[in-house]
């Protein structure tokens, strides 16, 4: 038994091996984004302001429109640097493991940040339907039967004053 297994392995056949990629084409587009996507991972991971600036652009294009159509246009500026900050950082701690996916890596983070803040406007609204339910407030005018009752002890107790004797209305 040989020392490597690998060594073993067939050759390929001609006829069943892929072909180049030709220039042009689908595939070289692809290789050629792929490999610009791997440059700017390792920019920014040595620190490279260029290599920020770059992505930042990016997102200032796809990122912030993707923002605006799903959460609307408030604080839009905060949510794409915060988006922005996610990103770098998550490079820079090496978290993105395939540079070549960087822009499925970043549309990732980005929907996690459209959940998260979905799911927070949510609850928010929840917790404020909560307190309103529970409060009360009283109308200082009262309702008609409250009124109407307040009238006839009105009228109850100047008939009865009127009934009393001068002394005796004096007296209360």
């Amino acid at each position: 038994m040989p020392a490597d297994p690998l060594q073993e392995v067939a050759p390929v056949p001609a006829e069943t091996a892929p072909d180049p990629p030709v220039p042009g084409s689908a595939a070289t587009d692809n290789a050629e984004a792929y490999a610009g996507w791997v440059d700017l991972v390792e920019r920014i991971r040595t620190g490279e302001i260029d290599g920020m600036a770059e992505l930042y652009h990016l997102f200032s294009r796809g990122i912030r429109f993707y923002l605006c159509r799903q959460l609307g246009p408030q604080e839009l500026d905060d949510k794409v640097h915060d988006t922005f900050v996610v990103v770098v950082q998550a490079i820079r701690k090496g978290e993105l493991r395939e540079p070549q996916r960087l822009m499925g890596f970043v549309r990732t983070i980005v929907r996690r940040q459209v959940a998260a803040h979905i799911d927070k406007v949510v609850h928010s609204r929840r917790e404020q339907m909560d307190l309103d339910s529970t409060v009360r407030i009283a109308d200082p005018r009262g309702n008609p039967e409250e009124a109407a009752i307040f009238h006839q002890r009105v009228e109850l107790i100047r008939r009865v004053l009127g009934e009393l004797g001068e002394r005796d209305r004096e007296i209360l």
